[in-house]
Protein backbone atom coordinates (compact mmCIF):
# COMPACT_ATOMS: atom_id res chain seq x y z
CA UNK A 1 0.00 0.00 0.00
CA UNK A 2 1.30 3.45 -0.88
CA UNK A 3 0.80 6.31 1.50
CA UNK A 4 -0.27 9.72 0.26
CA UNK A 5 2.53 11.32 2.27
CA UNK A 6 5.16 9.19 0.51
CA UNK A 7 3.80 10.08 -2.92
CA UNK A 8 3.73 13.81 -2.17
CA UNK A 9 7.28 13.72 -0.77
CA UNK A 10 8.54 11.87 -3.84
CA UNK A 11 6.92 14.28 -6.27
CA UNK A 12 9.04 17.04 -4.73
CA UNK A 13 12.12 15.09 -5.87
CA UNK A 14 11.39 14.64 -9.58
CA UNK A 15 11.25 16.98 -12.58
CA UNK A 16 10.00 16.23 -16.07
CA UNK A 17 10.94 18.73 -18.79
CA UNK A 18 10.40 20.30 -21.27
CA UNK A 19 6.65 20.37 -21.31
CA UNK A 20 5.45 20.54 -24.02
CA UNK A 21 8.18 18.46 -25.69
CA UNK A 22 9.08 17.72 -29.30
CA UNK A 23 11.97 15.28 -29.65
CA UNK A 24 12.61 14.11 -26.10
CA UNK A 25 11.60 14.58 -22.50
CA UNK A 26 13.98 14.41 -19.54
CA UNK A 27 13.20 12.95 -16.11
CA UNK A 28 15.54 14.38 -13.47
CA UNK A 29 15.77 13.27 -9.84
CA UNK A 30 17.20 14.77 -6.66
CA UNK A 31 18.32 11.30 -5.48
CA UNK A 32 20.04 9.00 -8.01
CA UNK A 33 18.30 6.03 -9.56
CA UNK A 34 18.70 2.79 -7.62
CA UNK A 35 18.84 -0.85 -8.73
CA UNK A 36 15.38 -1.97 -9.82
CA UNK A 37 14.03 1.51 -10.58
CA UNK A 38 12.23 1.87 -13.88
CA UNK A 39 10.27 4.41 -15.88
CA UNK A 40 7.09 3.59 -17.73
CA UNK A 41 5.67 5.62 -20.63
CA UNK A 42 1.88 5.63 -21.17
CA UNK A 43 -0.36 7.24 -23.76
CA UNK A 44 -3.53 9.17 -22.87
CA UNK A 45 -5.59 5.97 -23.06
CA UNK A 46 -3.45 4.39 -20.34
CA UNK A 47 -1.69 1.94 -22.65
CA UNK A 48 1.85 1.09 -21.60
CA UNK A 49 4.09 2.06 -24.51
CA UNK A 50 7.55 1.50 -23.11
CA UNK A 51 9.38 0.33 -19.99
CA UNK A 52 12.72 2.08 -19.59
CA UNK A 53 15.46 0.65 -17.44
CA UNK A 54 17.63 3.18 -15.66
CA UNK A 55 21.28 2.96 -14.69
CA UNK A 56 22.01 2.87 -10.98
CA UNK A 57 23.60 6.15 -9.87
CA UNK A 58 22.27 8.28 -12.73
CA UNK A 59 20.15 11.29 -11.82
CA UNK A 60 18.38 11.76 -15.13
CA UNK A 61 17.10 9.88 -18.15
CA UNK A 62 16.17 11.24 -21.57
CA UNK A 63 13.15 9.61 -23.21
CA UNK A 64 13.15 9.68 -27.01
CA UNK A 65 9.77 10.69 -28.43
CA UNK A 66 10.40 10.22 -32.16
CA UNK A 67 7.80 8.02 -33.73
CA UNK A 68 5.12 9.01 -31.24
CA UNK A 69 2.18 11.07 -32.48
CA UNK A 70 1.46 14.48 -30.97
CA UNK A 71 -0.71 14.41 -27.88
CA UNK A 72 -0.73 13.83 -24.12
CA UNK A 73 1.45 11.23 -22.42
CA UNK A 74 2.37 10.20 -18.88
CA UNK A 75 5.57 8.92 -17.27
CA UNK A 76 5.52 6.87 -14.08
CA UNK A 77 8.62 6.10 -12.03
CA UNK A 78 8.61 2.94 -9.96
CA UNK A 79 11.18 3.08 -7.19
CA UNK A 80 11.49 0.24 -4.67
CA UNK A 81 8.20 -0.12 -2.80
CA UNK A 82 7.21 3.47 -3.60
CA UNK A 83 5.01 4.17 -6.60
CA UNK A 84 5.20 7.60 -8.13
CA UNK A 85 2.10 9.17 -9.53
CA UNK A 86 1.84 9.82 -13.25
CA UNK A 87 3.86 12.77 -14.54
CA UNK A 88 1.98 14.29 -17.50
CA UNK A 89 3.48 15.94 -20.56
CA UNK A 90 2.42 16.88 -24.08
CA UNK A 91 4.27 15.96 -27.25
CA UNK A 92 3.92 18.64 -29.91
Amino acid sequence: MYSEEAVVALLDEVLLFPNPAREQVTVSLVRPFEAGDRLELFNAQGQLLQVLRVRTGDRQLDIELSGLPSGPYFVRLLRGQTRWEMLPFVKE
